[in-house]
């Protein structure tokens, strides 16, 4: 029907959106946008030909029936309705028409969740957005593209950039404002609009207070409906601090103690001086690497780190890195160093700067006490594990151990031989083999290795036998070399076990295939190890011992040779066995009207004569150890078993004990109690060393990273009172020349010395740590004994430099020679910390003074007379500006030679660093010209300092081969600011011009230039 075809079309006009058309009556006739309506949890046949009511009779649909009704009454309504989980927009119209028809209303039925959803999302993003403009550190602001470019919008960064108090100032000023000059932002503009977008673009700028801003400018074209210009999006970022640097960068970097690399394009662009110290090829050789020859530099197992570093910098997901890895120097040796990487701008450009300093002594220096530490520890571990092991599990656990001595010693093999071992059930020889090794086909015997004099001889001499090569064998040793070839043996290191005056045995490794130099950490180790197992061996032996002891005081027992006794409850005896004699040195005959209990309970442990007999009428037997005096003055453990007779149904009226000696057995179990306590006490201890050698490697980080002495004494204070907490200390630096060690930091509970002489201390004296123990030891001067007690003082040297005195007092508890190494240790860090502090600020001098005068050079002249005049633009006042030269100079230079030419200059620059203000600059322009610039000075005043100048060196009387060169004058010109001109190069051409003026005068006066 075509009335059909209208809201099939408006089903499929309106997405998401059901359409029912309904009568009179309220039934639906038709029902389009099937997939809506499936959302509802629907099919379209629930809802033809009936009303809402009838169609859905368990849901709440009062609001949409009544919107029905009114439809029928020609009133059209719109809402919004939940159903379920969906929200849905609800549009009931009548239907009116001229022609009858049975459609008297429609429903259209538009889901919209998602839309509102999507409503919520962006204002979240719009919020969010506005706070990250807010907060960015980049500036960003919008302006017109037409007449002076006025502001639209700018964000906080951008306000406090150019220095514009609020927003509500902004109204006041225009991007033509803030440019330096006003063709560069008319030029910025026509580029911006021929291009659409810049990036990037570098632009001299200017604050509010006249200040110059360098910026890095991004800017877009946003345009209307129109296609025309709307304004302009730009984000600023201030370079400023990196363009002025950029100068001093490269001289800097050219005395920089630390190496500096700089990569551009893959290449090496730029190196100082310590990169080729460190790896041995010159600046040259670098530039000429190619990318795949610069990643042979690097390490082959730090090569993978190293690229994710520079890939992380490149795709900016970092700015700044760390990395330790190594380097493979052209010589071929190998460095660790210890890099910054950050990503720069060099010459305009992006780059890579790599800052790395050398910490390979370092790193071995760490290496070595870590694998110290870890071989204590897995020593300690071994002794631990041996205590309480049960006899069966013994020899699975000796040849686990090997594995770990094996292992950790980087051998091939590992033997353990114990001689003569009777009364026990241990193995004489255990072996253990690396597992990628494939089985000896000739298996050695423990006892062959010391059947060579040879070998046994070198044990007893020194207790180790190094055989690093078999050709180090001497001549008369044949068979030994002979036997350890035919093993395949290359190099073998064996260590003696032995016990006062006695082989026990020995522990060896050996090596396959390769010559091998043992140091000192293998031979320790086979020490430590087999110390290890002969307290093992021996323990076991007694163990062993006892427990055959205690086997055959079983089978004396069946022949009654334990002491039996037969006891009543009240402690009289019955009968003793004749061993009680021989255990007690007490005769049998002696016992008449004995009460056992009053002799055992006051001897025993935690026993009274009521406790027994309670435990004895319970019917329960009794163990316990008790002690017994004998004639000779020996002190017995006796172990008693009582055990309670009684008749079936009745209490026990007599008791029977079984005594024997167990004072052996007491004995060894407290020394096992005192081994274990010392090995815990050893864990400990390498538990306290551990902690230390950190905290040493956290401060020696610290130091490396110090910009000023002030920093370093925080540093030291820190982390001294941490790793000497139980002492008191102080830290003595040197002033010079008054030969005074000043105190800079303290720390601990002792009032110590705030300053003396060097010669009152014998460190400082001597060049060498003094140590004070007892009253024989020499006392330094400025040392109070009676506060300080013992005391360490150690001279801070580096580079063979002694900078200071590093003194740690109040020794006499908890000193050892741990406490001395780590003392020297953190002197000689915080010395080097200090020394290169030195270095650095001796640079920096080197950098901006003349050498020969000890002026400042044209250099400094330049960057402090820009500064001076814009701080006297600022404020408004004037600046006299002095060019002075001396006369004949080169007449001088031939007469006497260039030398006293040298000498001239220096009296002159020493009367001009006496004779200027401290405000004043005074530099040396270059040959015998010098220039004197007088900040707050005006032109009358600048005359006059001027010929007060002139007057004071014509009275100079200089020095040289023992006479007084005499005559000397100078010719000075003045110009001022802002009288002779607004920039430095107008200034400095008319003190130039009034310079010559003095000389064509006639020289020795002081001239002005012409104007003015």
């Amino acid at each position: 029907m075509k009335g059909e075809v209208q809201p099939r079309n408006l089903a499929r006009i309106l997405p998401q959106s059901a359409v029912l058309i309904f009568d009179s009556a309220g039934r639906h006739l038709i029902v389009e946008g099937g997939a809506t309506v499936a959302r509802l949890g629907l099919a379209a046949e629930d809802l033809l030909n009936k009303t809402l009511p009838e169609a859905l009779p368990e849901m709440n649909l009062k609001k949409l029936v009544k919107a029905y009704q009114a439809a029928l009454r020609g009133k059209a309504s719109h809402f919004e309705l939940s159903w379920n989980s969906l929200t849905l927009d609800v549009q009931i119209l009548p239907i009116k028409g001229e022609v009858p028809s049975p459609f008297m209303g429609i429903a259209i039925l538009q889901e919209i969740t998602d839309i509102l959803a999507s409503r919520e999302t962006l204002r979240i993003n719009e919020r969010r957005l506005r706070a990250s403009l807010d907060n960015l550190p980049l500036g960003i602001c919008r302006n017109s593209p037409y007449g002076r470019g006025e502001f639209m919008m700018a964000n906080p960064t951008f306000l406090k950039m150019f220095g514009i108090e609020s927003e509500e100032m902004l109204s006041r000023f225009a991007a033509a404002d803030f440019y330096f000059n006003e063709r560069d932002r008319q030029k910025f503009s026509d580029l911006l609009l021929e291009s659409r977008e810049v990036r990037s673009l570098l632009m001299k700028l200017r604050r509010l207070d006249g200040t110059i801003l360098w910026g890095s400018i991004s800017s877009r074209v946003a345009y209307d409906d129109k296609g025309k210009p709307a304004y302009f999006d730009n984000v600023i970022e201030d370079i400023t601090p990196r363009i002025e640097a950029e100068s001093a960068y490269r001289i800097l970097a050219e005395h920089s103690l630390q190496a500096l690399l700089i990569l551009q394009n893959n290449r090496v662009v730029f190196a100082n001086p310590a990169v080729t110290m460190i790896s041995g090829y010159s600046f040259e050789d670098l530039l000429t690497l190619s990318p795949f020859e610069a990643l042979k530099l690097i390490h082959v197992q730090d090569r993978k780190s190293v690229y994710q570093s520079f890939h992380n910098l490149v795709r900016r997901k970092e700015r700044k890195n760390h990395l330790t890895g190594r380097i493979v120097r052209k010589d071929g040796g190998i460095r660790w160093i210890e890099t910054v990487n950050v990503e720069v701008e060099f010459q305009g450009k992006p780059a890579l700067q790599l800052a790395f300093v050398d910490i390979t002594e370092q790193r071995e220096a760490q290496e070595k006490l870590q694998r110290r530490l870890a071989m204590e520890t897995m020593i300690s571990s071994i002794s631990t594990r041996f205590i309480d092991l049960p006899l069966h599990q013994v020899d699975a656990e000796i040849i686990e151990a090997l594995g770990e001595v094996g292992r950790f010693a980087g051998a091939d093999d590992c033997f353990l031989s114990f001689l003569g071992l009777p009364g026990t059930d241990l193995q004489a020889y255990y072996h253990w083999r690396a597992p990628h090794l494939k089985p000896r086909e000739i298996h050695p015997r423990g006892a062959e290795f010391l059947t060579f004099e040879w070998v046994q001889k070198e044990l007893e001499d020194q207790h180790y036998l190094s055989i690093p090569a078999l050709q180090s064998i001497p001549d008369d040793a044949k068979e030994a070399k002979s036997f350890f070839s035919s093993l395949g043996i290359n190099s073998i290191l064996i260590s003696s076990l032995s016990s006062p005056n006695k082989l026990d045995g020995f522990l060896a490794v050996d090596m396959e295939g390769t010559e091998r130099i043992w140091q000192d950490e293998a031979i320790q180790l086979l020490q430590m190890a087999g110390e290890v197992f002969l307290n093992m061996l021996q323990r076991r032996y007694a163990e062993e011992s006892l427990r055959k002891s205690e086997s055959q005081y079983r089978l004396l027992a069946d022949s009654i040779q334990d002491v039996i006794g037969l006891h009543n409850l009240d402690g009289a005896t019955y009968y003793f066995s004749p061993s009680f004699q021989k255990l007690t040195g007490i005769a049998v005959n002696e016992l008449v009207d004995w009460n056992i209990f009053e002799f055992i309970a006051p001897r025993s442990e935690n026993w009274s004569v009521d406790k027994i007999r309670q435990e004895l009428l319970a019917g329960r037997d009794l163990i316990f150890d008790w002690q017994i005096q004998r004639a000779n003055g020996r002190v017995l453990w006796i172990e008693t078993h009582m055990h309670p007779i009684a008749e079936e149904g009745s209490q026990p009226g007599q008791w029977i004990s079984s005594s024997r000696d167990v004072t052996e057995r007491r004995e060894v179990r407290e020394e096992l109690r005192a081994a274990n306590i010392s090995l815990q006490e050893t864990v400990e201890r390498l538990g306290r060393r551990n902690k230390d050698s950190g905290l040493l490697i956290a401060m020696g980080d610290m130091l490396q990273s110090c910009l000023t002495l002030e920093e370093v004494y925080d540093v030291a204070r820190k982390y001294c009172q941490k790793l000497f907490s139980s002492f008191s200390g102080a830290l003595y630096l040197h002033e010079e020349p008054a030969r005074l060690a000043r105190k800079v930091v303290s720390w601990g509970e002792s009032e110590l010395s705030p300053a003396f002489t060097k010669d009152n201390c014998w460190a400082l004296r001597r060049g060498r740590v003094h140590v004070y123990k007892n009253s024989s030891d020499l006392i330094c001067r400025h040392v109070d004994r009676a506060v300080s007690g013992d005391y360490f003082c150690i001279p801070l040297v580096a580079l063979g430099e002694t900078v200071g005195l590093f003194h740690l007092s109040n020794l006499t508890v908890g000193a050892n020679d741990h406490t001395y190494q780590f003392a020297v240790m953190v002197a000689e860090r915080i010395a080097l910390a200090i020394v290169n502090l030195r270095l650095r600020e001796t640079l920096r001098n080197q950098s901006v003074r003349d050498p020969l005068t000890e002026l400042y050079n044209r250099r400094y002249l330049l960057e402090t007379m820009q500064r001076e005049l814009s701080r006297a633009t600022r404020r408004k006042t004037e600046m006299g500006i002095m060019m002075m030269d001396i006369d004949h100079f080169k007449i001088f230079n031939d007469s006497y030679g260039h030398p006293a030419g040298d000498v001239l200059l220096q009296s002159l620059g020493s009367y001009l660093l006496k004779n200027v203000r401290g405000e004043d600059v005074a530099c040396r322009y270059g040959g015998e010209e010098f220039v004197v610039i007088l900040p707050d000075t005006n032109f009358a005043d600048a005359i006059r300092r001027a010929d007060e100048f002139r007057d004071g060196i014509s009275r100079l009387a200089v020095l040289y081969g023992g006479k007084t060169l005499g005559g000397i004058t100078v010719s000075i010109g003045v110009s001022s600011f802002p009288q002779h001109g607004k920039t430095m190069e107008e200034l400095l051409r008319n003190a130039d011009l009034a310079l010559y003026r003095a000389k064509n005068e006639g020289r020795d006066r002081v001239a002005r230039p012409h104007k003015g």
